[in-house]
């Protein structure tokens, strides 16, 4: 049967045809709960209702595409994946298309923006020969939890824990403050804009964030938060287990409270509630020039894979 690619328009089937592809695809990913398929595809979509395209061969997806919106108004992001017995048959090639049509029926200029994994050569060469500049790099590494905490890391945390500072889940925030959503919210806003990512930063509406922090796959039990009195000033997120691991979504510090060792204290605290979690392994991904890199290679963490962000200019189509 030839390669038929035609619009996603909510069935069920497909949507978990599309999970179980990225899953396998990625070096690592937290499993979904294929009960909520549409609701977690639609939260991807993000906007693009009408940005994502299947591929069928013999009645079964075998590759997909999909347009997201960004926190940034000058990008959007493409995502896709071909299943491997079926490369080279210039699938990619015609999904991708399809994702470039929609742009330019809805105007979309600036950047269209996809990543691809070391671990992965054929994504990287598809996005190469298709107009795509490799622009940025994530490192990922990993640290097994059963891996002693280095002396210097706990004399420094110890020192920490004894000042006004307290640490405590996410969950918890909400008995500190009524508003505690939005100085969650306000500190990751304020944190990532200070990533040292060569693309634009994010910039999320309070509602699209709480959107995504009440979508399934994220427990917010899993996230450390450094208070100072009632205020958020530092936060660590950790994904949900799976296979064993535990990946770090994501670590800021509000800028007012940075070299006082509070990354080190937090990924500390991380590790101790992987471990609690049965985590064998703590994953984390940082920007190329990203400090925490070098914390996380003091720490112990291995690198392992890398994950290059690309951008096409969209005006040149």
């Amino acid at each position: 049967m030839d390669p038929q690619i035609k619009p996603w328009c909510g069935e069920i089937d497909a949507a978990v045809r599309v999970i179980d592809l990225v899953e396998e695809a990625l070096p690592i990913t937290q499993k979904n709960d294929r009960s909520r398929a549409i609701e977690i595809l639609r939260l991807r979509q993000n906007n693009f209702q009408k940005g994502t395209f299947l591929v069928w061969i013999d009645n079964q997806v075998q590759g997909f595409v999909m347009l997201s919106k960004t926190g940034s108004p000058d990008v959007t992001d493409v995502a896709g994946i071909v299943h491997p017995n079926y490369h080279r048959r210039g699938i990619g090639r015609a999904l991708l298309a399809k994702a470039l049509n929609v742009l330019k029926d809805r105007s979309v200029s600036g950047k269209l923006r996809g990543v691809a994994f070391e671990s992965n050569p054929s994504g990287r060469h598809f996005l190469e020969n298709h107009g795509f500049e490799a622009t940025d790099k994530q490192v990922w590494s990993e640290l097994s939890t059963e891996a002693t905490d280095s002396p210097w890391a706990q004399s420094k945390l110890r020192k920490i824990q004894s000042g006004p500072l307290q640490f405590l889940g996410g969950h918890q925030l909400r008995t500190i403050r009524d508003d505690w959503l939005q100085a969650w919210w306000r500190l990751v806003m304020s944190t990532a804009a200070d990533i040292p990512s060569r693309v634009t930063g994010p910039d999320v509406s309070f509602d699209d964030w709480k959107k995504w922090m009440e979508s399934p796959g994220v427990d917010q039990s899993h996230t450390v938060i450094a208070l100072d009195g009632s205020e958020p000033i530092a936060v660590l997120r950790l994904g949900q287990l799976t296979d064993g691991k535990v990946n770090i979504h994501y670590t800021g510090v509000h800028k007012s409270y940075r070299r006082r060792g509070l990354s080190m204290a937090l990924k500390l605290k991380a590790i101790g509630l992987a471990r609690k979690l049965g985590a064998h392994t703590v994953v984390t991904q940082n920007h190329q020039d990203n400090p925490m890199l070098d914390l996380n290679r003091r720490l112990g963490f291995i690198e392992f894979n890398s994950m290059t962000e690309y951008v096409r200019q969209l005006d040149m189509d």
